[in-house]
């Protein structure tokens, strides 16, 4: 069916009540371990807004949530467990970044792009991003592709979709054009850690796209 604002009444009620649950259990651990440091996944996990909302909400000062933290990730956690707590292997792996699945190499690209027909250029690194940003600059979409593929549901820049964020339209066109999904349906901005606080009020980092902090 449409939707209506019932539905949106509906979504912004359960949305609330969650964040209520989420920080209640937050703090409850938080007072049984005193510790200031979180590592946290789950489905609930990808919730960005009530994400954000626990550093500000929660005596919790660290943050740590895996970039697929859904019942994906959790397979890492229930191995983790059985290496390190049943079989007592020391720790030695921090995951640091997403880039887990499978890389293609130039050969490889280039007899894609050519069977399907399409015209292709290699640029320098430099070349690449002015001609890149000059593309954003003047509205076009860019679909850019590099390295490893990302572990879990968001694009981090190996795979990603980059548009000018500036365009109040852009998220209507990205929706219609290529996403076709829902219009309430949100995008994520990229921006330098170093300029994050200029932009918005939390400053905790968000390198897998799990946390969403208030514009100033």
């Amino acid at each position: 069916t449409e939707v209506e604002r019932r539905h949106h009444n509906i979504a912004a009620t359960l949305q609330a009540r969650l964040e209520e649950v989420v920080m209640e259990q937050l703090r409850a651990l938080h007072a049984e371990t005193g510790m200031d440091t979180l590592a946290y996944a789950g489905g609930v996990a990808f919730n960005c807004v009530a994400n954000g909302k626990a550093l500000e909400a929660t005596p919790f000062r660290k943050l740590y949530i895996p970039s697929a933290a859904g019942d994906a990730g959790l397979a890492i956690g229930a191995a983790c467990y059985v290496w390190h707590q049943v079989l007592g292997k020391p720790r030695d792996f921090v995951m640091e970044h997403a880039s887990w699945g499978p890389e293609y190499g130039e050969d490889e690209i280039r007899r894609a792009i050519e069977a399907r027909g399409l015209e292709m250029r290699k640029l320098d690194r430099a070349a690449l991003a002015a001609e890149t940003a000059r593309h954003v600059a003047a509205g076009k979409v860019v679909g850019w592709f590099q390295g490893r593929t990302e572990w879990g549901p968001r694009a981090l820049g190996n795979r990603s979709i980059v548009a000018d964020p500036r365009r109040a339209d852009m998220k209507d066109v990205l929706n219609k054009r290529i996403k076709h999904r829902e219009p309430f349906r949100p995008f994520a901005p990229s921006i330098l850690e170093e300029r994050l606080a200029e932009w918005f009020e939390g400053t905790h980092p968000s390198p897998f796209m799990l946390l969403a902090y208030r514009v100033r």
